[in-house]
């Protein structure tokens, strides 16, 4: 995310910044952390509920 200006993450993705993107990313993580059992989680997204 660090590479691209906000207008790249704009014409690449539905959002229009990188706030915006991390907010949604921020979503999706915490949709599936919520889906799945945590042992089937990679090291890096256990605990953070």
């Amino acid at each position: 995310m660090e590479r691209f200006s906000d207008s790249d993450i704009a014409a690449l993705t539905v959002c229009e910044s990188k706030e915006e993107l991390s907010y949604f990313l921020s979503g999706v993580t915490d949709t599936l952390k919520e889906m799945v059992r945590q042992e089937y989680l990679p090291d890096r997204f256990k605990g953070k509920l």
